[in-house]
């Protein structure tokens, strides 16, 4: 988590499409689970596609895709 703050982009590559959008971090949750390492992020996409529904899964990237603002 030190590595990563509000303001930080991601990319993020839905199941259903090849092309990765691009999101940035807005606020990580209170707690960290210990037993499974996972922690609660919060972010907004740049651009909605249609097919982004409550649900879609998909792959998140952090690192060098932050070049865009």
């Amino acid at each position: 988590l030190r590595s990563f703050t509000p303001g930080d982009f991601f990319s993020f590559i839905p199941d259903e499409a090849e092309a990765p959008l691009l999101g940035k971090i807005v606020a990580f949750g209170a707690r960290v689970d210990y037993v499974s390492r996972l922690v609660e992020m919060r972010g907004e996409l740049q651009m909605m596609p249609d097919y982004i529904r409550p649900g879609v899964s998909g792959r998140l990237e952090f690192g060098q895709s932050q070049s865009a603002k």
